[in-house]
């Protein structure tokens, strides 16, 4: 239905009355499918979405439960591994703050390029943060990111 309605002229980039994207809302609901439909559509990847503040990439890597595949998908079709969203947060930054024990999402984002050295808007690296919560698994893979290699191969 989304490629029907794209074909058709419907504008994949733009906003709902809310705010939302066709991607954000794919996630926001869960839907990988639709999400994955949307992105083969070559929206805007690193358009900043007014509801949320947060790149497409950003966001999907805040809700963890979206897995590495779908993290990988959106980079290799062109969301930029730096790109901030409003609170000065790249994906990397976000991935440190909602690891939750899971670090495949750090592994992609790392793997696919991530500067280490970009600061947020509170003058934070990944690295920082990381050092700041005691996370020590979280601050190994960071300092040894060939541990998280196999990431890339879903």
């Amino acid at each position: 239905m989304v490629k029907f309605l794209a074909e058709k002229g419907a504008d994949i980039n733009l906003e709902d009355g809310y705010g939302y994207t066709p991607l954000i809302i794919a996630m926001k609901y869960r839907n990988i499918g639709l999400a994955k439909d949307i992105i083969d559509l070559k929206p805007d990847l690193n358009a900043i979405c007014s509801a949320t503040g947060d790149t497409p990439l950003t966001y999907l890597v805040r809700e963890v439960w979206f897995g590495t595949d779908a993290c990988y998908y959106m980079i290799k079709n062109g969301a930029d591994v730096n790109k901030k969203n409003d609170n000065g947060d790249t994906p990397l930054i976000v991935a440190v703050e909602n690891i939750v024990g899971s670090y495949g999402m750090l592994g992609v984002i790392i793997n696919m390029g991530a500067d280490y050295n970009i600061k947020n808007n509170d003058g934070k690296t990944a690295m920082d943060i990381v050092i700041e919560e005691d996370d020590k698994a979280a601050l190994h893979h960071l300092n040894n990111p060939d541990t998280l290699e196999y990431y890339l191969t879903i």
